[in-house]
């Protein structure tokens, strides 16, 4: 992947998931953002809050998606 990467002028394999964390923090709420990344080691939340968590995942990702998409278009 790193050679095809580099060979096509593309974003190294190692940065994706860095660019995709930095443009969803721009787009949806940080904790829903570690949310959806599984970064629990940054949340401390009941299983109430859990829940909750996934429905706002639900409201807020395709907002994400739609930013992503416009970001990629530039």
């Amino acid at each position: 992947m790193r050679k095809y990467a580099k060979r096509n002028g593309l974003l190294p394999p190692k940065y994706v998931g860095k660019v995709a964390w930095r443009l969803m923090v721009e787009a949806v709420p940080h904790e829903v953002a570690r949310f959806v990344q599984s970064r629990f080691g940054e949340l401390k939340i009941s299983g109430a809050r859990y829940e909750d968590l996934l429905s706002e995942v639900d409201l807020h990702y395709p907002k994400y998606l739609n930013y992503l998409s416009d970001a990629l278009r530039l």
